[in-house]
């Protein structure tokens, strides 16, 4: 289900299919992460630069992933995107 009006927002329906299928789905969509943002506790995560995340997103981590370096050939037990520091 795809909402296109703020008038249909929240949509009591929609809020009940979506928090109902979470974490099980995996990926959302933008309706689904704002419903589960607002209604399931879940976080953001933000991963825009310091400089935009002067505009700050209610509930969420900001990791910006343009100060990321990939690790290649990192062991699968650690991460493979890091910081640059």
């Amino acid at each position: 289900m795809c909402l296109t009006r703020a008038a249909e927002w929240p949509f009591p329906t929609f809020i009940k299919e979506t928090v109902a299928k979470f974490p099980d789905a995996g990926v959302c969509s933008v309706e689904e992460g704002r419903v589960l943002n607002a209604e399931d506790g879940y976080t953001f995560l933000d991963v825009r630069s310091k400089v935009e995340h002067e505009y700050k997103i209610q509930k969420s981590v900001n990791v910006p992933l343009i100060n990321a370096t990939w690790r290649f050939g990192a062991p699968a037990e650690e991460a493979a995107w890091r910081p640059c520091s």
